[in-house]
């Protein structure tokens, strides 16, 4: 009995929809950041509230990952 790694095992575990989904909804959030980044960019001057926004997306697009 060969020890599986915890990749190996989540992706023996994932059917191919889940992975299929997960990967649209990770893409078309990825999408929205960007625009909203952009935006947050044109209106908000100061660099300190331009990382926070920046930043802000990106741990909602790793905790999407997380829960798949």
């Amino acid at each position: 009995m060969s020890k599986l790694s915890i990749g190996e095992k989540a992706i023996n575990e994932i059917k191919p929809t889940e992975a299929a989904y997960s990967f649209w909804l990770i893409l078309i959030s990825e999408i929205v950041a960007h625009r909203l980044v952009t935006k947050a960019q044109q209106i908000i001057p100061s660099i300190k509230y331009k990382i926070i926004i920046i930043i802000i997306p990106w741990i909602a697009i790793f905790q999407v990952l997380l829960n798949v």
